[in-house]
């Protein structure tokens, strides 16, 4: 049994994709059934996005006195923000959302969370290391 799958990427000139798709469809033989899915394209959690997220729970962490994994788990994956899902789990448009949201809610607790460009967050990282701290990278 021979399987026929075929992913189609629809970004920049669409036209060419969906052309192509159309042909391939068409090419099918008519004497066998299909399925043709279309999903969302998701793409994973950047690692600067990544890293500026444990940045930002290891300033909570050392301001409230607990640790960032615990910061992580109280207000971030079992709170509003993640409903149980952890980071890995969500894709870096979802990760923005939830690093806006997360800005916003600690801002209205008087905690100002850098913002979330890569270059800024570069920056912050050297400027910590100057410090001599070092952050995990999950």
């Amino acid at each position: 049994m021979s399987k026929f799958r075929k992913k189609y990427v629809l970004r920049g000139r669409r036209d060419d994709v969906i052309g192509c798709l159309l042909h391939d469809l068409r090419c099918l033989p008519r004497d066998k059934e299909y399925v043709v899915t279309l999903e969302r394209l998701a793409m994973p959690v950047s690692d600067a996005q990544r890293g500026l997220f444990w940045i930002w729970m290891e300033m909570l962490a050392a301001d409230i006195g607990d640790t960032k994994e615990e910061i992580y788990e109280r207000y971030v994956k079992n709170g509003p923000f993640l409903n149980g899902l952890g980071i890995s789990e969500i894709s870096d448009e979802d990760m923005t959302e939830v690093m806006n949201h997360l800005q916003r809610y600690f801002a209205e607790w008087g905690y100002n969370l850098p913002s979330g460009h890569d270059d800024y967050y570069e920056m912050l990282e050297s400027q910590q290391a100057q410090r001599g701290k070092t952050f995990e990278r999950y």
